[in-house]
């Protein structure tokens, strides 16, 4: 398998993106974005992508659901 098969959701809220813009931004750079949806629910945007951070999964797989954790330590994604 390959970074194609590196495939992740995620969902980063208004809240994440107001308090750390620069981290986002570094995330982001990390990725190609697939699929961006805005969820009223989470006041945030939903996203499907590709990426070093996630697992490698089979063909036909549902993507996982990944946690983006923003701190002092830095950046981590979280498989849930």
């Amino acid at each position: 398998m390959s970074f194609n098969s590196q495939i992740g959701t995620f969902t980063v809220s208004k809240a994440l993106i107001d308090a750390n813009p620069e981290a986002i931004m570094k995330l982001m750079g990390r990725m190609v974005i697939l699929q961006a949806n805005y969820d009223c629910l989470v006041d945030g945007v939903k996203y499907t992508a590709r990426s070093e951070y996630f697992e490698e999964i089979p063909k036909n797989v549902r993507a996982p659901y990944y946690e983006v954790i923003i701190n002092e330590a830095g950046i981590r994604v979280v498989k849930l």
